[in-house]
């Protein structure tokens, strides 16, 4: 999987938040979208002094908001995935509130 041998790349040290990002995908924990909004949309969208932007998720961008967008529904996606291992069966609501969506949203992913 490329984002395992991404994971393996040194280069990757050189950049903490990108690596900590990128580990929240390779784990089996769930990812509260709030939480890595909190954590990494800064990052993303604007850079640090330590790492200039992307571009991929910049503002001045014509795609940005439909680029942010799908990495919300990547996330649900790992989300879904990792409570596929633990779980045999869950009632909507339950699943709604692990992937903080609405019970309607929620049915649309699945």
């Amino acid at each position: 999987d490329m984002i395992h041998r991404v994971k393996e790349d040194k280069q990757l040290e050189t950049i903490p938040k990108y690596r900590d990002l990128l580990k929240c995908f390779t784990t089996s924990e769930l990812i509260q979208w709030k939480m890595l909004c909190q954590n990494f949309e800064t990052e993303l969208k604007s850079g640090s002094t330590n790492s200039p932007p992307t571009h991929v998720f910049s503002p001045k961008q014509e795609n940005a908001a439909k680029r942010w967008a799908d990495l919300k529904n990547r996330v649900v996606e790992h989300n879904i995935r990792v409570m596929a291992k633990y779980y045999t069966q869950m009632r909507i609501k339950r699943m709604s509130e692990l992937l903080d969506l609405s019970d309607s949203e929620t049915e649309e992913f699945l």
